[in-house]
């Protein structure tokens, strides 16, 4: 099956990090948004930044890129956006993030969750990006954001997500798990 994309990467462990270094190349014949950016708002202004949200399952970790999802709450005075990069055709994007180990899931740090927090071993890895074709949604709005030129998604463009995967095996990646 022709992916749009093509997603490769090496990991490794060390100095208590877990780095990657990654491309994705658009292998479509149009341009495609990459949704691996995220925005924290500080103090010191806005910072970008390509940190994935760790999961774990089933014996794997999984690290989703900051992909487009679909906004259930309506309850914020600036709903959350998502925003993404334009690859042209044959244009090949290199990023590069690290999270310090052990590797701690997003949904594992709730204070209301009393079970106890144990570090294991996991050598598998599973990266997961999402890339939206430009024609596909139309209503993206370029903007400069902290000197980097982003495309601002229309809040359906989940709808037109192509999610491309990777999968690596890595020795020295650690992460908690609940008992």
């Amino acid at each position: 099956m022709f992916q749009i994309a093509k997603l490769t990467a090496q990991f490794r462990a060390e100095s208590g990090n877990l780095r990657c270094t990654y491309s994705i190349a658009n292998r479509h014949a149009h341009p495609i948004f990459v949704v691996n950016v995220a925005l924290d708002v500080r103090s010191d202004g806005v910072h970008i930044h390509e940190r994935p949200i760790v999961e774990y399952r089933r014996g794997s970790v999984v690290l989703y890129s900051a992909l487009a999802a679909p906004k259930r709450d309506t309850s914020y005075t600036a709903p959350p956006k998502s925003y993404a990069r334009l690859l042209e055709p044959k244009q090949v994007w290199h990023g590069n993030f690290s999270l310090k180990l052990p590797l701690v899931p997003y949904n594992w740090i709730q204070p209301q969750n009393t079970q106890e927090m144990h570090e294991i071993e996991c050598r598998n890895i599973i990266y997961i990006t999402g890339v939206i074709p430009q024609e596909s949604v139309s209503s993206a709005v370029c903007q400069s954001i902290a000197g980097t030129a982003l495309w601002r998604l229309p809040s359906d463009a989940y709808m037109h997500q192509k999610l491309v995967e990777l999968k690596a095996v890595v020795e020295g990646v650690s992460v908690l798990t609940r008992t």
